[in-house]
């Protein structure tokens, strides 16, 4: 049996090429005998294809526990698996520019998924002249159309507007945003525009227990409807309402931003606006993947939508 017969039927190219199936399984078994796996590497090279795409996500937050990441990549991974691609995770630390000119030297890329971030433009323009199908995503906001085969975004403010026109907000007289670290996103807007005298807390991180001395304090004054960056302060904020034999929601109301799959939203009865980000990775990758055949640039800004719990009154 020649060397060529073998690389062709290692390859999946047996049936395309016309090798009977007697032959195509002799090899597979002599292979499996001596523990051989083809090298992706060498069968992009050989034929001029890849199946990675690169996930770039600057600005990652400090603790990996939080969400956005991981289910941003759980949703580029399950759509690139059931196209036969593979997601290659690259978290941005440094200069943008230089990891991802390091990351086109070492791998031959069949695309790549960006979070839409001034400091990602430089990297994008060289992923433009590298010819790589690039799909920009933006998690805090809508869709921006630019350079590449995708441009998603996701509309923060709907799910959290949907969210104060089905709550009892008729009776609130303190309300409190309380947000982690970092630039305030669209979704505090429809909070502030419905109460302009809210008090704005900002938590020294994303976690529960960084909500607890915020809260604490807000809770002293008399708070009667928290809403929270994220679900995880939100069962801080829970936690202390507890420990302080405050009746939710009877004397107060609390919701969250997030509501991630199988997370503590839903777990504890909280009342939290869908962030659909595992649905905008899936999105993107699938645009990578696909884009080559579509007419024109996606450009798509997915909704968010209030989940009513147990911790709010209904209006």
């Amino acid at each position: 049996m020649s060397v060529a017969t073998v690389s062709h039927v290692m390859n999946g190219r047996a049936e395309e090429l016309g090798f009977s199936p007697d032959t195509a399984q002799r090899v597979r078994r002599a292979a499996k005998a001596v523990g051989y796996i083809p090298r992706a590497a060498a069968r992009a090279f050989r034929y001029q294809s890849s199946k990675v795409i690169a996930l770039f996500f600057p600005d990652l937050p400090v603790s990996l526990r939080l969400p956005v990441f991981n289910e941003v990549l759980t949703g580029c991974i399950d759509a690139a698996r059931a196209r036969g691609h593979f997601i290659l995770p690259v978290p941005i630390s440094a200069n943008p520019y230089e990891v991802v000119e390091e990351t086109l030297r070492e791998v031959e890329l069949a695309g790549a998924v960006c979070r839409a971030d001034p400091s990602m433009e430089p990297a994008g323009e060289l992923l433009s002249r590298s010819e790589v199908p690039t799909a920009w995503i933006n998690t805090g906001g809508e869709a921006v159309p630019g350079p590449g085969c995708a441009s998603l975004g996701i509309d923060e403010a709907r799910g959290v507007r949907d969210m104060l026109d089905r709550i009892d907000t008729d009776s609130v007289a303190r309300p409190v945003v309380l947000l982690g670290p970092g630039r305030r996103s669209d979704r505090v807007r429809p909070f502030l525009e419905r109460f302009p005298q809210a008090q704005i807390l900002t938590a020294q991180g994303w976690l529960s227990d960084d909500a607890r001395l915020s809260a604490n304090a807000a809770v002293e004054q008399g708070a009667d409807l928290f809403f929270t960056g994220n679900d995880q302060l939100g069962v801080g904020v829970l936690e202390v309402l507890h420990e302080r034999g405050r009746n939710v929601p009877g004397d107060v109301q609390v919701f969250s931003f997030g509501d991630v799959e199988s997370g503590p939203a839903a777990l504890l009865g909280l009342s939290s606006v869908k962030w659909p980000v595992n649905e905008l990775g899936a999105l993107a990758a699938a645009a990578v993947i696909e884009g080559g055949s579509a007419p024109s640039p996606l450009v798509t800004t997915l909704p968010t939508c209030a989940n009513l719990r147990s911790t709010t009154r209904l209006r």
